[in-house]
C-alpha cells in the first residue's frame, strides 16, 4: 500500500507466549520509494533468556510465558513495561529501535499448581509513582515505581500491598488528574458490588471516593483508559460484558466524582480492545462479535461520531500518532492467534491496511518461529512509530 508517510516506523514485535522474548520488526517508509511502506526484520532478543528449542513450546512453570505489554511516560521519556511470566520488565524507549532495560520486578509471588504463568495482567499511567497488577496468587497488587529520574520497582513489604478478592474482582486501573493519582479496583478497601475510586498516597494508602455505578447498577470496570480534552477530563471504560462506557471525572484531588455520560453502541471497553490517539482525538475499538475494527471521533466524548468501520477479527489494538493532524499508526492482532497482526495507516479517507504479508507469509525468515510463537499482544510507542 503507498502512503504519505514520510518517517520510519519502527515496530518492536510480539513475544513469545511461552518463552520470554520479544523480536524486533522494522517497517520504514522511504522516500526514496515512492512512499511506500517497506519491512525487514531485526532479530533482537528484548529478554536474556533463551530456551532450548525443545522445550520452546513445553507449558511448564520452570519456563516463563511472555505475553502484553504497555507503554506510558515518566519524567519526559518513554517507558515500555513486558510481561514477562510471573514478573515484569520496564525498557527506556526513547530511542524505539534500541531499548534500554531499566528495571525488573523481583515480587516471586510464586505460582498456583502447575501454571506456567502467573501475572495476569497490569496497569502503569503517565508519570503515576504507583501501578496495579492481578496476578494468580497474590490477587491484586499495588506497588511502588518510587520518586526517581525513572520508574523502578521498589522493595521491600511497604513497597506493596497485597489485596484478595474472588477472580472476577482481581485487578484493577490508574490514571492521574492534575497531581491527584486515582486507582480504580474492585478489590480494594470499600464494600463495593463493583469497582470503587480510590486516591491512592501509597500501596496500602487508599482514600475511598465511591463506588462506580450506572443508573444504580454496580459497574465492574475492566478496562480504562483516561482522556483530557483540556476543558474537561473523562474515562473510557469498559465493563464485565465489554461494552464500553464514558465517565467525565469532575471535581479534583479527593473531591472528584464520576459522572456517567454514554455507553456508545458497538465500542467495546476491555482491557487492549480500544486505544486512543491523543494527538487527533480518535479511539480505536475492536469488537470481535462483530468482526468489526471501529475508529471514533472522540474530539468531544459527550457527542462522539463513528467515522469508520474494518472487518476484521481481532481483541487488541493499539492506535497513536506523532503529532497533532499527522497520519496514525493503527495495529490489531487476537492473541494467541496465528499470522493475526495487521498494520494500518488511517488518514482522513480512513484506515489502509499496509504490508500484510510481512505478518502472514511464512517462506519469510522472521515469521520462521517456534509453532507456539503467536502474536501475545501489542502496544505502539506514543509518536507510533514502534510496536511492542
Amino acid at each position: 500500500m503507498y502512503r504519505t508517510l514520510n518517517q520510519t516506523l519502527t515496530m518492536l514485535f510480539r513475544a513469545a507466549p511461552i518463552v520470554a522474548l520479544a523480536l524486533i520488526a522494522v517497517v520504514s517508509a522511504s522516500p526514496a520509494e515512492a512512499q511506500s511502506h517497506c519491512a525487514s526484520w531485526a532479530d533482537t532478543l528484548l529478554t536474556v533468556e533463551n530456551y532450548p528449542v525443545v522445550v520452546q513450546c513445553v507449558s511448564d512453570p520452570a519456563y516463563d510465558r511472555a505475553s502484553d505489554v504497555q507503554t506510558f511516560r515518566w519524567n519526559g521519556h518513554d517507558y515500555m513495561v513486558l510481561h514477562t511470566g510471573n514478573e515484569m520488565s520496564i525498557y527506556n524507549i526513547d530511542d524505539p529501535a534500541n531499548p534500554t532495560g531499566t528495571s525488573s520486578s523481583s515480587f516471586d509471588f510464586g505460582t498456583r499448581g502447575d501454571s506456567d504463568y502467573d501475572l495476569i495482567d497490569f496497569d502503569f499511567c503517565d508519570d503515576c509513582r504507583f501501578a496495579i497488577s492481578s496476578h494468580k496468587v497474590a490477587r491484586t497488587v499495588i506497588f511502588d515505581l518510587g520518586s526517581g529520574s525513572t520508574p523502578d520497582f521498589q522493595v521491600g513489604p511497604s513497597s506493596r500491598t497485597l489485596y484478595d478478592a474472588v477472580d472476577r474482582k482481581i485487578g484493577g486501573f490508574v490514571f492521574k488528574k492534575g497531581g491527584q493519582q486515582y486507582v480504580v479496583t474492585a478489590s480494594g478497601t470499600a464494600d463495593c458490588a463493583g469497582s470503587a475510586l480510590y486516591t491512592v498516597a501509597g500501596p496500602s494508602s487508599l482514600g475511598f471516593i465511591q463506588c462506580i455505578d450506572i443508573g444504580g447498577s454496580a459497574s465492574l470496570i475492566k478496562g480504562l483508559e483516561a482522556y483530557n480534552t483540556g476543558a474537561a477530563f473523562y474515562l473510557f471504560t469498559g465493563d464485565l460484558d465489554g461494552a464500553a462506557q464514558v465517565f467525565r471525572v469532575d471535581g479534583a484531588g479527593a473531591s472528584v466524582s464520576l459522572v456517567h455520560v454514554d455507553s456508545p453502541p458497538g465500542m467495546r471497553g476491555q482491557q487492549f480492545q480500544f486505544s486512543i490517539d491523543h494527538n487527533n482525538a480518535l479511539l480505536a475499538s475492536v469488537n470481535q462479535s462483530a468482526a468489526e475494527i471501529q475508529i471514533w471521533d472522540i474530539s468531544d466524548p459527550e457527542s462522539w461520531v463513528r467515522l469508520w468501520t474494518v472487518p476484521g477479527d481481532a481483541t487488541n489494538v493499539s492506535l497513536r500518532s506523532p503529532s497533532p493532524g499527522a497520519v496514525p499508526t493503527m495495529v490489531v492482532n487476537r492473541p494467541g492467534w496465528p499470522s493475526s497482526t495487521r498494520t494500518f495507516t488511517v488518514e482522513s479517507a480512513g484506515p489502509d491496511e499496509f504490508e500484510a504479508s510481512f505478518w502472514t507469509d511464512d517462506s519469510l525468515d522472521h515469521n520462521d518461529l517456534p509453532t507456539c510463537a503467536f502474536a501475545a499482544g501489542g502496544a505502539l510507542s506514543y509518536d507510533g512509530s514502534a510496536l511492542y
